[in-house]
């Protein structure tokens, strides 16, 4: 009998604990799954930011390569005419000077 009065006591303990923690419980998951969502959004919204700061940078990149493309043709395009320049130069000399002798 002694036995059974000290289970039934701790069963009552056990349902006064239950009445307390469950609810707190029942809180902290709830909280822990509300944070998720909130940094499910958050992480989106990093992400979406990332991408389009890439998006850009690869733009700049972009128009930064065709500008030096660019350049680099012209100054190619200049070097070419100033072989061309100096090559017609020298067959003219080259050729006043077959001519004087």
């Amino acid at each position: 009998m002694l036995d059974n009065s000290w289970l039934d006591s701790m069963k009552i303990l056990l349902e006064i604990a239950a009445l307390i923690f469950l609810p707190i419980i029942v809180w902290l998951l709830k909280t822990v799954v509300n944070h998720n969502r909130q940094l499910t959004v958050l992480e989106e919204k990093v992400n979406a930011e990332i991408n389009r700061r890439l998006d850009v940078m690869e733009r700049k990149l972009d128009s930064f390569d065709n500008k030096i493309e660019q350049k680099i043709d012209k100054l190619e395009s200049n070097l070419n005419s100033k072989i061309d320049i100096m090559t017609s130069i020298v067959t003219t000399l080259a050729n006043s000077i077959r001519k004087e002798k």
